[in-house]
C-alpha cells in the first residue's frame, strides 16, 4: 500500500500518515479508514504529521477529493495536521483546501522535516492544546 497509517509516538498523541510514490485517492480514502480506526481508539485530540518526502506528485482527479478531504477533517479527535515534503504542487493544493474551506487553514501547517513537525506539535500543546508529552519513536 502507497499510504501508510500509524501512531508515531508511544502515548499515541501524533499519527504518521506517509505517501509513497504512485498512491491513488482510493489508497488515501483506505487510510483514513485506518486513521479514524485509530483515533476512535483514544479519548483524547490526536495530531497527524502526513508525510510526502517520497510523492513527487498528486493522483489524477485532485480537484474532485476537495470535499472529502474537507469531511475527513471533521473528526471530533482529529487535531493540528502538518505535512511533512509538500513541494509546490502540493503547497498550491493545500492553500486551495484552505480558501475553499477557510476553518481547515487553522488545521493544516506545513514543515521542512519530521523534527520540525514534531516540535510544532509539541510547541502547540504546550500554547494550551492537550498534552505536552510526547516520545518519538
Amino acid at each position: 500500500m502507497a499510504v501508510t497509517t500509524n501512531w508515531y509516538n508511544e502515548d499515541q498523541t501524533i499519527i504518521l500518515i506517509t505517501h509513497e510514490s504512485g498512491w491513488t485517492w482510493a489508497e488515501y480514502h483506505a487510510s483514513v479508514v485506518e486513521l479514524y480506526r485509530l483515533l476512535d481508539s483514544v479519548p483524547h485530540v490526536v495530531d497527524t504529521i502526513i508525510d510526502f518526502r517520497t510523492s513527487a506528485t498528486l493522483p489524477s482527479g485532485t480537484p474532485s477529493q476537495l470535499g472529502k478531504i474537507n469531511e475527513y477533517m471533521k473528526h471530533p479527535h482529529l487535531g493540528i495536521n502538518v505535512i511533512v515534503g509538500a513541494n509546490s504542487l502540493i503547497k498550491v493544493f493545500v492553500n486551495i483546501i484552505a480558501s475553499v474551506y477557510p476553518p481547515l487553514k487553522q488545521k493544516i501547517q506545513i514543515a521542512n522535516s519530521l523534527s520540525e513537525a514534531t516540535d510544532m506539535l509539541l510547541q502547540q500543546r504546550k500554547q494550551g492544546r492537550g498534552n505536552v508529552e510526547s516520545t518519538k519513536k
